[in-house]
């Protein structure tokens, strides 16, 4: 997948799909989506169980024995190869069974619990795995919402009601919950089967207490049968309803650090408006399913009431977090090698490792002996940690002895950060990033840096291992130079400061106090040259020209980058700055053979922007529209940078 697909909707074709249908569930599992129930807008509930192919694309429908009753409005959770069914509602009647479906045999079975407290009937409720139970909040029956909580130990077949503390929510069902770390977050849902509501929620597993977030940012409107998924510390949801305006197709990310929401500006049209579809996460892809759209203030069915059996993926943006991930896995240049008391092979690079073990006398040596002590599994998430803040246990039995080892290591290598995560203490590391912490002190770390790119006859310093990281380019240029090389030059066309300027948002991965608009003019589309595994620093750019006032003579510059890179939105801003500036733009000693070489671009800034309104209606259009119209420029464009 390249930079292109990234931030976009695409609808995946295929064929023998599912009955369209919604208010089912979706479970990733072996590189398939398993879809079961459901509910059509003909009052069908279904009790089918189909597969969705990540790979090839193809659905399969799953005969079994026995399945449960067709329901909708349940939840499905996966633990151990087994996918746990519980709740739901058919047309005139609920249920608590908990039904099992094994992925291996393809048997349904039934967990019995009649003679012990069970959880009341219920539907729209949520589960979530954590600690070897199944934690369930919330939900409704025949009209009245839950605010309680229960768990399902799987190892024993057992209920609990979990007594509650803190800032306890209203009941509410239709809401979204997701674990991050030792805490479940909650957002929105119905209150009292009449209020949509849009707070949000953490619940703390270790102490049982509820907290009431206030983030920071750009909030999303109170919603209800929306979805969502954790990417790179991230909660990020899609859709939803609301009892007055009706469905959503928008998208916002919630970031757990920084304690604030963000709408994700897509590069793409989003799928059609709608609720109660399931969302899942592979690799860095959503997948959605699914869904209904269609009602009318007064909440009656409008005209366009139907339900969806498409599938769309979208492609999340990486990041630094993922740069770090991708570094690891491919193990490219690797400077340390070690093997664990397992025998399991494993490599790292000294530079990731001197920067983020910063209290302690970082020797590659010592550190490899150190690891050769351990389990794969324990140096496995220790390297996780390290390199992109990945850490995936939790505080059950099972992984008592990992954890113990985790904090023994933790303790030799002087990283409080990792012992004060294995003691389930996550909140205290919250405060600020430490990657991008450790990134800043190893940029400015002169002493450490081994190698050169040379710039107008100008050398600057660099970690190789970073350039690497986050560049193709480099990437491709370090592994074609001669080991004893410890230099290369640099054939970007950037000046020296606006290099200098490209390195720093490489280690920071944002730009530096001093910049100005020249570079910040340079650095716009620079991106695509450098093979940036992202856009986030021409979204930088284009947040800072927004601000500033563009000198003319960057105007038509800027025009071509912005249709060259596809940023639709900034082709716009920037075609009306033309358009305003049109007489002064035309004096300009580059205009003429601007004019011969982009005539359609000429006639895009020549014409009077449409009013607002009437061009957010027709966006769809024009943009394919401009798309048609420059190819031929964006084609000579890629072969100028390639030159």
């Amino acid at each position: 997948m390249d930079i292109e697909s990234e931030k976009k909707w695409i609808e995946i074709k295929h064929e023998n799909a599912p009955p369209k249908r919604s208010r089912h569930t979706s479970v990733l599992y072996n590189n398939k989506l398993w879809i079961f129930g459901g509910y059509s807008v003909d009052n069908k509930v279904f009790n089918d169980l189909f597969t969705f192919d990540l790979e090839s694309h193809q659905w399969t429908e799953i005969k079994t024995q026995n399945p449960p009753n067709p329901l909708k409005g349940h939840t499905a959770v996966v633990y151990n190869d087994q996918m746990y069914i519980f709740g739901g509602s058919r047309m005139f009647s609920e249920g608590n069974a908990i039904n099992v479906f094994d992925f291996k045999s393809h048997t349904w079975n039934k967990i019995e619990t009649q003679e012990q407290e069970v959880p009341p009937i219920r539907h729209y409720h949520t589960a979530v795995v954590w600690n070897d139970r199944m934690w369930i909040y919330g939900g409704f029956h025949w009209g009245s919402s839950y605010n309680d909580m229960w768990t399902f130990n799987f190892t024993e077949n057992k209920w609990n009601q979990i007594n509650q503390k803190g800032d306890i929510p209203p009941g509410r069902g239709s809401h979204i919950a997701t674990v991050y770390y030792n805490n479940m977050y909650m957002h929105g849902g119905l209150f009292d089967g009449t209020e949509t509501i849009g707070d949000f929620y953490r619940f703390d597993f270790l102490t049982e207490t509820w907290f009431k977030i206030e983030p920071k940012g750009t909030i999303p409107l109170p919603r209800e049968s929306h979805a969502c998924v954790i990417y790179n510390n991230k909660l990020i949801t899609f859709a939803g309803f609301h009892r007055k305006t009706g469905n959503y197709d928008d998208m916002f990310q919630y970031d757990f650090i920084e304690n604030k929401w963000e709408q994700i500006k897509t590069r793409s049209q989003n799928p059609q408006k709608r609720d109660d579809f399931s969302m899942d996460l592979k690799d860095n892809i959503i997948y959605i399913f699914g869904g209904v759209t269609g009602y009318s203030d007064d909440f009656s069915q409008r005209d366009d009431y139907a339900n969806f059996s498409d599938v769309f993926q979208f492609h999340i943006e990486k990041d630094l977090y993922s740069d770090l991930r991708i570094f690891l896995e491919r193990g490219e240049l690797s400077d340390i090698n070690f093997e664990t008391q397992d025998g399991i092979k494993f490599h790292a690079h000294s530079t990731i490792l001197q920067s983020r073990l910063k209290n302690w006398k970082f020797n590659p040596q010592t550190f490899s002996k150190i690891c050769s002590n351990y389990s794969s599994k324990t140096i496995e998430q220790l390297l996780k940690y390290l390199y992109y803040e990945k850490f995936e246990l939790h505080l059950s039995p099972k992984e008592l002895e990992l954890r113990k080892e985790l904090i023994d290591i933790s303790k030799l290598l002087e990283l409080k950060e990792l012992e004060t995560l294995c003691e389930g203490k996550y909140l205290q590391l919250t405060k600020e990033n430490i990657i991008l912490k450790d990134l800043y002190n190893l940029y400015l770390n002169e002493e450490t840096k081994n190698f050169s790119i040379i710039s107008n006859q100008q050398k600057i310093k660099v970690h190789r291992d970073i350039l690497i990281m986050r560049s193709e380019l480099f990437r491709g240029l370090f592994m074609s130079v001669q080991e004893d090389s410890n230099e290369v030059e640099d054939l970007s066309g950037l000046t020296t400061n606006g290099l200098k300027e490209f390195l720093y948002f490489l280690y920071n991965d944002e730009i530096g106090p001093d910049i100005n608009i020249n570079i910040i003019c340079e650095l716009f589309g620079i991106s695509d040259y450098f093979g940036m595994s992202n856009n986030k620093l021409d979204e930088i750019c284009e947040e800072f020209l927004k601000k500033q006032n563009i000198p003319i003579n960057k105007l038509l510059e800027l025009l071509e980058k912005s249709v060259q890179f596809e940023r639709h939105d900034f082709i716009d801003y920037i075609s009306e700055l033309c358009y305003e500036n049109l007489k002064e733009i035309k004096e300009l000693p580059e205009f003429e053979e601007f004019q011969i070489n982009n005539e359609d671009l000429v006639q895009l800034i020549s014409q009077k922007p449409e009013k607002r309104e009437n061009k957010n209606k027709n966006k769809k259009n024009n943009k394919k529209n401009k798309i048609k119209n420059i190819k031929k420029i964006k084609k000579i464009k890629k072969i100028k940078i390639a030159e």
